[in-house]
């Protein structure tokens, strides 16, 4: 008794992706939580760009403008980006404000 033809090629692929592995770590081992969360977060900040929503909305305002914007690559978003104003933080100015008058 044998598969049929369908199953043994499904089979042949499911034991090669299994097996066909590079075997390298994933991660380097960690000794302390610290360098892990650390590494971790550089990781991201390089790849992930954060940004506020008053700054995406306003990006999005300038892309229903002008068209042209929409011809941009990621690099010349970002600077487009870095262009328009962080929005206020109130509470972070009414905390530095509270701090100078009790200091």
């Amino acid at each position: 008794m044998s598969l049929k033809d369908v199953f043994r090629a499904k089979l042949g692929f499911l034991i090669s992706e299994i097996y066909s592995r590079v075997g390298t770590k994933d991660w380097p081992d960690y000794t302390d939580v610290q360098s892990f969360n650390k590494d971790v977060r550089e990781l991201v900040d390089g790849i992930v760009m954060w940004i506020p929503g008053e700054k995406l909305q306003e990006l999005e305002k300038q892309l229903k403008k002008d068209k042209s914007i929409s011809d941009l690559d990621s690099e010349q978003l970002r600077e487009r980006l870095e262009d328009i104003p962080d929005p206020i933080d109130h509470r972070a100015s009414a905390v530095d404000h509270i701090l100078e008058i009790l200091d």
